[in-house]
């Protein structure tokens, strides 16, 4: 008597993950300074075209300590604070400025119709002083202090 073969096993297909939420549209009970570091962390990381492989073994070099994959991501996602080290030192590795990083951040949270007005609040608040604002983006063209002084300088 002859066992008959089940068959090739076949592995059953895993179903995509869900992309998660954009971090300024759900706080889920993190502060909006909390969710504002994790936007910026994850524009530095998303924005440099480098791989998260090649930014988490970059990281460790420049601060000679271990980092997990999983912990970078839990940066990213807001579920832990940062370390002003590691937001540091990923804006070195990564070759671009934190404000820049902060900037798309506002602009891209100022811009969502669905975003969550405590963090809308907190973008307003925190460019309020500043000489260029994300609201100006919005609209198209770039307003900076000094241009707006030089310009009442020629006109005077």
């Amino acid at each position: 008597m002859s066992v008959a073969s089940p068959g090739p096993v076949v592995s059953p297909r895993r179903a995509p993950r869900p992309k998660p939420e954009t971090l300024w549209r759900d706080l889920r009970g993190r502060t909006t300074y909390r969710v504002l570091g994790a936007a910026t962390l994850d524009e530095l990381c998303a924005g440099s075209g480098l791989k998260t492989a090649d930014i988490l073994r970059r990281v460790r070099f420049e601060l000679r300590r271990p980092l997990s994959r999983q912990t970078l991501s839990a940066w990213r996602r807001g579920d832990q604070p940062i370390p002003n080290e590691v937001l540091l030192a990923v804006a070195t590795v990564v070759n671009r400025t934190i404000s820049d990083a902060r900037l798309a951040c506002a602009i891209r949270a100022m811009a969502d119709p669905e975003s969550h007005p405590d963090f809308v609040a907190l973008v307003r608040r925190y460019y309020a002083h500043d000489s260029v604002r994300p609201s100006v983006f919005l609209e198209g063209r770039v307003e900076s202090s000094g241009a707006r002084d030089s310009e009442a300088g020629t006109r005077a």
